[in-house]
């Protein structure tokens, strides 16, 4: 035990005398503030993070625990496709270390972990990005605090922009080294698929952003580079940029790969539409009309949102207007850009001073020309949510900050002040803003603080005393930040976890098997705003209510019809459907209500489509038994005898992948009321039916990222040994 402490105690004075362990205590401080309550499970976090991503996370988890990789999920809405946009995330090795980790510990709180985690990889990533332009340790993590704390932390509600936000500094990161020469062909390839991995759990819009973004920002290294250089200089930097196509290439293949086979779920569920389909859930996107697109009025709300939005706290007309999940970078970051002259260049300050033009100019999308512009621009325009912007202001913000801060650091002993008249400016402004907003107190107190900080920093010659101000400043960006929560009403990022009721104890109480056995589905009674109730993740009871906003739009008619309440059903009382031509109507919604209609005209008997209709003589008293029954994420098995020739309806969305096998012998798969599957039952016997989801083009694409690192690793193992032994001769 000695030995160990004496051990302890040389590594703490050698870290001390490195200036590592003030590092290591400011970041442990940053992630207790920020993370305090749910670090000891007294909160879990709400809003999407939990109803799509922790539901999910769970069946993923309950499903691999019993051997069984979920490529569908039957519990609800009468089945839906797994490996969606919303959790392809889940197929990746960052969701799966925290799936395993939940089969030790509480789910809930490997959730919390995993969205831990995901900060802290955007705050590592953003401190190594600052560090490639400074020695100044302390300034890169004012950066990487400034980052963690101001854009990720206010976001974990929404785990995927999370996972998208945090992965950007990372993607620079890799631009950066790519132009000073750093890794090889390899090196890239393997950078490209595992970065891949992590940002398949992210927002697409998002990650689409992000890359161009690095797209841009190389070719402007890139360029910047050749116009200056010599021709044998120019054939070196011609190899950089291949490596920046490997870099990038990969990535996009590799994401594109994950993300296809939710692209071709929604191709075969709207493959009829015309483009013009509008979901009659509001909440819901359309194909091409998009729902409502949120976003600040104008530039002025937009700007008084990205400085901090507890400003417009009290007044009424400008609360009604704007969402109050977006928190704004606070008054420190604000007050240094504007009080801070730049005197040299850092990591293209232009650049990103432009980028934070057109992402304030995008968050007021409605209220500028940029909108209408937006709007038509394909994959752009599929986000309506472009409040988003305000997240890369923030981000854009904190590296302009950054290189103003080392500016100072580096003229720290100039006598001159060249903020003797910014200060006072932004003071006064900033505090006629408070004035005209009616302000709560504490927005004057932070703006108070924030000046004085500001100043202070701005006049300090001592380097020691400096520093001191700037971890105060940092504490202090960190502290307003996380008080938002608290002083921001009707914005509950974290929901309680405590009592013998909570939900961590429901969860760990959740009947964990994902089987089915019995022959009923529950109908929903929930509002149709919720995203999935619960009641079929803790109970596996199949649940038809709610909605998919990926699934099959034919079934948002059918969700609560008493024909869903049972799984199987055998009858020979069936009617072939109506056949219905999308050119005979106006509108995706007309033929859609049409089709459906003939559906619902008589519930009693159900649709079959044409090619598989046959007349059947019916029996008056005619009986069937349903003897077994069990149906697992990826196969549904049953034992039907029945006394005569009948259809046998299985209420489950057809989707591509899916085959049927009866008594054996692979059998023609049969469309029912539209959208759900069946199979002919020649006559009368005892029948083993079941069917299969075998969906290899998914499967293929699943394990293409996978594939690719191990051939990366095959070929680093194999350069390595041939410089192994060119060593040894």
């Amino acid at each position: 035990m000695k030995v160990l402490r004496d051990k302890l105690s040389i590594w703490i004075s050698l870290q001390n005398k490195n200036g590592n362990l003030k590092l290591l205590i400011i970041a442990t401080l940053t992630w207790l503030v920020c993370f305090i309550k749910p670090i000891v499970g007294k909160t879990y976090t709400s809003w999407d993070t939990h109803d799509l991503g922790f539901v999910n996370f769970l069946y993923f988890s309950d499903s691999l625990r019993q051997g069984i990789f979920p490529l569908w999920n039957h519990f609800l809405q009468a089945g839906t496709f797994f490996p969606s946009f919303n959790n392809a995330g889940l197929y990746s090795p960052f969701q799966l270390f925290f799936v395993a980790l939940s089969w030790m510990i509480n789910p809930v709180y490997a959730y919390e972990l995993m969205i831990q985690f995901a900060v802290l990889i955007g705050g590592i990533g953003s401190y190594l990005l600052f560090r490639t332009y400074t020695n100044e340790r302390l300034i890169a993590l004012f950066g990487a605090t400034a980052f963690a704390a101001v854009v990720l932390v206010p976001i974990v509600g929404q785990i995927g922009f999370v996972v998208s936000l945090s992965s950007f500094p990372w993607i620079i990161l890799a631009c950066i080294n790519i132009e000073r020469g750093r890794g090889g062909p390899y090196h890239y390839i393997a950078l490209g698929a595992i970065g891949a991995l992590y940002v398949v759990s992210g927002y697409l819009w998002m990650n689409i952003i992000n890359l161009l973004i690095a797209a841009v920002f190389s070719i402007g290294l890139f360029i910047t580079k050749f116009m200056g250089a010599e021709t044998k200089d120019k054939k070196a930097l011609s190899s950089k940029v291949k490596n920046l196509f490997f870099l990038l290439g990969t990535a996009s293949i590799i994401y594109g790969c994950l993300e296809l086979p939710g692209y071709l779920s929604m191709q075969f569920n709207y493959e009829l539409f015309s483009g013009n389909y509008a979901s009659p859930e509001p909440r819901l996107r359309s194909i091409n009309i998009q729902a409502q697109y949120h976003s600040y009025g104008n530039i002025s709300q937009a700007l008084i949102a990205a400085i901090d939005p507890r400003i417009y706290i009290n007044n009424e007309i400008w609360v009604a207007s704007l969402h109050r999940w977006s928190y704004g970078a606070g008054w420190v970051l604000w007050i240094c850009f504007l009080v801070f002259p730049t005197r040299r260049p850092f990591g293209q300050p232009a650049f990103w001073m432009a980028l934070l033009l057109v992402a304030l100019m995008y968050s007021a999308g409605n209220g500028n020309f940029l909108g209408n512009w937006v709007r038509h621009l394909p994959i752009i325009n599929a986000n309506r949510w472009w409040i988003l912007g305000i997240f890369y202001v923030t981000t854009f913000l904190i590296i302009v900050v950054v290189g103003k801060i080392l500016s100072l650091k580096e003229a720290v002993s100039c006598a001159k002040h060249d903020d003797a008249w910014r200060l006072p400016l932004v003071g006064i402004t900033s505090l006629y803003l408070l004035v005209h907003f009616k302000s709560s107190a504490i927005e004057f107190g932070l703006l108070a603080i924030g000046l004085g900080l500001v100043w202070l920093l701005a006049r300090e010659k001592d380097q020691i005393r400096w520093e001191r101000l700037l971890i105060v400043l940092m504490g202090f960006n960190v502290l307003s930040i996380a008080s938002m929560q608290f002083s921001y009403p009707e914005n509950s990022t974290y929901l309680p976890n405590t009592g013998p009721d909570s939900y961590s104890q429901q969860v760990s109480a959740r009947a964990k098997e994902v089987f089915i056995a019995q022959n009923t589905r529950q109908l929903g009674k929930g509002h149709d705003y919720i995203y999935n109730d619960e009641e079929w993740l803790l109970k596996k009871m199949p649940f038809s209510h709610g909605y998919n906003n990926l699934g099959n739009p034919y079934y948002w008619y059918v969700k609560n019809e008493p024909f869903l309440e049972r799984l199987v059903v055998v009858t020979q009382n069936v009617r072939q459907e109506k056949i219905v031509e999308r050119s005979n109507y106006a509108s995706d919604n007309k033929f859609v209500e049409t089709m459906m209609s003939d559906v619902l005209a008589d519930m009693g008997t159900p649709t079959i489509d044409a090619p598989h209709f046959l007349n059947v003589l019916h029996h008056h008293d005619f009986k069937w038994q349903l003897n077994e029954l069990r149906i697992e994420p990826n196969m549904a098995s049953m034992r039907v005898t029945i006394d005569a020739a009948a259809y046998l309806i299985f209420n489950n969305v057809d989707h591509p992948g899916w085959e049927v096998y009866v008594n054996g012998k692979k059998t023609e798969l049969i469309r029912a009321n539209r959208i759900f599957q069946g199979v002919f039952l020649e006559g009368a016997g005892s029948y083993d039916v079941v069917f299969k989801f075998r969906p290899m083009l998914t499967v293929t694409l699943l394990l293409l990222p996978y594939i690719v690192l191990f051939l990366c690793l095959i070929a680093y193992w194999q350069k390595k040994r041939k410089r192994g032994k060119l060593h040894a001769n």
